[in-house]
């Protein structure tokens, strides 16, 4: 039980971040985590537009 009170109490965090909500208190770990998520799909935007292409021409799109 307690792990998954905790695997709920994380991904309510990671959605929390994700969505810029600031009322919630965030672990470390999951600021950590989210803010990877942000710079991968930042990056890869612009890796993107460098090679001139359409982020929803890429065939790995991310949903």
């Amino acid at each position: 039980m307690k792990n998954q009170e905790s695997s709920e109490l994380f991904y309510n965090q990671f959605v929390g971040y994700m969505n810029e909500e600031t009322n919630i208190e965030i672990h470390p770990l999951i600021s950590s985590a989210c803010q990877t998520v942000k710079l991968y799909h930042q990056t890869r935007q612009l890796s993107l537009e460098l090679k001139g292409a359409h982020p929803n021409e890429s065939n790995h799109e991310i949903k």
